[in-house]
């Protein structure tokens, strides 16, 4: 389950017109007090608004009665009563709190999410290397994507839609976190490491990670605008630094005929 310390309650709770209805009704007050311990389950189970007992199994009313102490009964009554003041809804047996993301913090409660499933592939991944230490092996034994297989890479990630681990390369990782700095680029992780193993096969003789912070220093000056094509200007840019001898390996940079360091021609703005 998710690390999840705190939810956020309205202070204005008490005066809310549902609230009072309900205290009114037969078990009133222990409908309340089951609404909140609802809340509070919902926001540790942290899968938007579900309410699960593990990993994969929903909360179901004998649950609930022995996790906050209640009789089945009143336990049932609550859930038919939040049910017809629309606080709560079950479908397929699950129980989800209703406009959940209205009540709380959901891109904190995302991060932790993510953070969490992150520990668990470090923690798998960990555990498969411990599995081989000692051994002469060429790959790290875990699945990945993208072909990146390297056993001395510096972040692992989970993905979540092909639920696999993603061993990044420390290459991968700089190029990562410049795109992050940019102001206003539109980060998806997964186009970027596609866009990254692209631009690496595109330009070999170029340094990607030089050529990336230059066109990231010259985005300082002129921002990426709401309609910028920003990947396409990254193509742009590495294919203009690799004809004027721009950032490229160093191999490559001093070994060319009639190229000497810090002669070459300056990428004029305009063409970045």
């Amino acid at each position: 389950m998710a690390n999840v310390h705190w939810i956020k309650i309205y202070t204005n709770m008490v005066s809310n017109k549902k609230i009072k209805r309900i205290r009114t009704l037969p078990e009133g007050n222990s409908i309340i007090l089951i609404w909140v311990f609802l809340l509070a389950q919902a926001g540790e189970s942290n899968k938007n608004g579900a309410l699960y007992l593990t990993d994969t199994i929903p909360f179901r009313a004998e649950d609930l009665a022995v996790e906050f102490d209640f009789e089945v009964s009143v336990i049932r009554l609550a859930i038919m009563t939040l049910q017809k003041f629309s606080m709560i809804e079950v479908f397929e047996e699950i129980i989800y709190i209703k406009n959940w993301e209205e009540y709380q913090n959901v891109e904190g409660l995302e991060k932790i999410r993510n953070q969490t499933a992150l520990r668990v592939a470090r923690h798998r991944a960990n555990k498969q290397l411990s599995l081989n230490d000692g051994e002469d092996v060429t790959q790290c034994n875990v699945t990945v994507t993208q072909d990146v297989t390297q056993c001395n890479a510096t972040d692992i990630e989970l993905d979540k839609d092909k639920d696999t681990i993603v061993i990044l390369s420390p290459d991968e990782v700089a190029f990562m976190s410049i795109l992050e700095s940019v102001k206003d680029y539109p980060v998806d992780r997964g186009k970027d490491l596609v866009m990254y193993k692209t631009l690496q096969s595109r330009y070999p003789t170029l340094n990607l990670i030089d050529a990336l912070n230059a066109w990231a220093t010259y985005k300082l000056d002129v921002p990426l605008k709401p309609n910028s094509k920003a990947r396409s200007q990254i193509n742009t840019s590495f294919d203009n630094c690799v004809k004027w001898g721009k950032h490229l390996k160093k191999h490559q940079e001093f070994g060319r005929v009639g190229v000497q360091p810090n002669t070459e021609k300056l990428i004029r703005r305009d063409d970045m």
